[in-house]
């Protein structure tokens, strides 16, 4: 008798220290789901705001989020009570170490790109070529702090090994278990709708997958990700509503304005673009110790067209999305790289309208054809050629890849052999993130210490990429191509402001023109026979189709059913759309603010049904 009932006492005790792991288990997750948030509300996301996470989530307006925070979780390690001895903590502390991982890739992603990642960053692995410097770059010492539990995890299975192993499979737990977290899940939605009307969609974002990361919890985020994935792999057919709402945007977006003395300016010239990389606004005009920043833009800008509220339109293909934005004027997908997850679409985009001007029409970019998968999105946009990596010689090589300089001079080179007229559209590449610019290349002189900031770096690399575009420029002149062609300059996205903003803030002394920089990026058109202008209408990236196509003569007609942007020329609007929803500028009524707004979700349709294949 006295031996059964020790042997009962030490199955109970086993039973107890089981379960004890599994909920501690269950607690550090939710803890460090809510500290993961901490980091996505902290304005650089380098360290978490934990008091703020948590008052957040447990207001009387959230609560109801916690069960789904629990319900995700439990549903997993309910799987535990399937596996019995050592198995099922093992099971535990796998699990555990693979959410863990998979939040701090989250963390690394969300410092970059400033959002949750998708499932389909996993099409995007040819992104990682060159940028080790950039990715160790966004991972910080407190990030460790996300795996102590495991650590602590692996000491108790080592001393309660003993006790764990002779433990079975307990069917009942398991099934009692699920259908809990089933029930979270579930239920939390239709029981609040009792007491106040909400719709799903403001549970599940589709502008803001922060927030829907925040209502669901990270793990149930990256389950609807996945679901999200497969669901929407395939070309889309469109049901006739959708088709008419599409119709009806474009009706509705439209204004009849007469001409005006921009149309047809550079009728029959060259046209260049240079899509500066990470070239934000705030820095146009600006000295550090007495030195400019961007004096060849500093001196262009005297003698072109420049808009100054200008902005960036970027989602989750980041520069790729400039590129589709500058060749197509349809806003980029709401998840995902657009030209990872539909390369092959059909547009009626800048290199088809300009071929209908018998123009031959080249897209070249120093890095790799599958970074961003540019070139085959490129192809398919209608390029009579493009030019990648694998191209150019590799006679200068910084540590991002080739040089902006030797990049464009070889650009230059091809333009004289180039059938004239040519429309030729160039992505730069040097001041791309961690800023990292060889010492020899370093031009301004900086306090040394300001030198090894990111600001710093920044600062030095748009230095030099403006010290090339000048020489580009005068290589143009040179050959005789200058007065012949119209050279268009804009930056891709926000560089220092996207990637480290939180450093902007320690550094001392500190300037207050570099404090902010509200996603602005400048847009200038060139030529040398144009006189100085500067036009304050916003603007931004889907506009630059439908306004250069005017300035080149371009018929309305070619592009009025297409581009989702304005022609800044002849507009009376003025506002933008940023990638997040946000509407910038000002509006003549709450129902063309929603027009506007509602063109990410139009975008969406267009792309995702490659609506252009027919709709051209």
């Amino acid at each position: 008798m006295e031996i059964s009932l020790i042997k009962k006492k030490n199955l109970v005790t086993r039973i107890n220290v089981q379960n004890t792991i599994l909920l501690l288990t269950l607690l550090s997750l939710f803890g460090k789901s809510v500290t993961f948030y901490g980091f996505v509300l902290h304005s650089s996301h380098l360290r978490p705001s934990l008091f703020t996470a948590f008052a957040l989530l447990f207001s009387s307006e959230s609560i109801f989020k916690v069960s789904y925070y629990i319900g995700f979780f439990l549903v997993f390690l309910s799987f535990a009570f399937l596996f019995k001895g050592k198995g099922r903590m093992i099971y535990s502390l796998v699990f555990n170490f693979i959410f863990t991982i998979i939040l701090l890739v989250d963390l690394w992603y969300l410092r970059g790109f400033g959002t949750m990642p998708s499932f389909y960053i996993f099409q995007q692995t040819a992104n990682l070529d060159n940028l080790s410097d950039s990715v160790f770059s966004l991972i910080y010492i407190i990030d460790i702090f996300l795996l102590f539990d495991i650590f602590v995890y692996l000491i108790a299975y080592i001393l309660f090994r003993n006790t764990l192993s002779s433990s079975s499979r307990n069917i009942k737990a398991f099934i009692i278990s699920f259908a809990l977290a089933s029930a979270m899940i579930i239920l939390p939605q239709p029981v609040r709708n009792i007491f106040v009307k909400t719709p799903i969609s403001d549970i599940i974002s589709p502008f803001d997958a922060n927030e829907t990361s925040f209502n669901i919890s990270p793990l149930g985020y990256h389950l609807y990700s996945t679901y999200t994935y497969i669901r929407d792999s395939r070309t889309i057919n469109l049901t006739v509503t959708q088709k008419e709402n599409i119709s009806n945007w474009y009706k509705e977006k439209q204004e009849n304005l007469p001409d005006n003395k921009y149309k047809g300016m550079f009728q029959g010239k060259n046209l260049i673009y240079i899509q500066v990389e990470s070239l934000e606004n705030f820095v146009i005009g600006k000295n550090i110790n007495g030195q400019e920043i961007t004096p060849v833009l500093n001196n262009l800008i005297a003698k072109s067209i420049y808009f100054d509220n200008f902005h960036e339109q970027i989602n989750q293909g980041s520069s790729s999305d400039a590129d589709l934005m500058a060749n197509t004027s349809v806003y980029p997908l709401r998840v995902g790289s657009t030209f990872f997850r539909y390369p092959s679409n059909t547009y009626n985009s800048m290199p088809e309208i300009m071929k209908k001007l018998d123009y031959y029409t080249v897209a070249a970019h120093p890095d790799r054809g599958s970074f961003w998968n540019w070139m085959p999105a490129l192809n398919s946009m209608g390029f009579d050629k493009t030019i990648d990596f694998n191209q150019i010689t590799l006679d200068e090589v910084f540590p991002i890849g080739p040089s902006d300089g030797s990049f464009l001079r070889q650009m230059g080179e091809r333009m004289t052999k180039y059938k004239q007229p040519f429309y030729s559209f160039n992505i730069t590449l040097t001041s791309h993130m961690p800023f990292l610019l060889p010492e020899n290349y370093k031009k301004l002189k900086l306090d040394p210490e300001f030198d090894k900031t990111y600001l710093g770096g920044y600062f030095q690399c748009l230095n030099y990429t403006d010290a090339v575009i000048g020489d580009f420029i005068n290589q143009l002149r040179v050959s005789n191509l200058l007065n012949n062609s119209l050279i268009v300059i804009y930056g891709d996205h926000q560089g220092i402001h996207r990637f480290y903003a939180e450093e902007l803030k320690s550094i001392t002394p500190k300037e207050e023109w570099w404090k902010e920089n509200n996603k602005e990026i400048p847009f200038i058109i060139y030529n040398p026979s144009v006189n100085g202008e500067v036009i304050h209408t916003t603007g931004a990236q889907i506009d630059i189709l439908p306004t250069i196509s005017y300035l080149m003569g371009v018929d309305e007609g070619e592009y009025i059913n297409s581009a989702m942007g304005r022609n800044l020329f002849k507009t009376n609007k003025d506002f933008a759309v940023l990638s997040d929803g946000t509407f910038v500028g000002k509006t003549n009524s709450e129902s063309e603010k929603k027009q506007a707004i509602d063109g990410l979700e139009i975008a969406d349709l267009l792309i995702r049904s490659n609506y252009f294949e027919d709709h051209k």
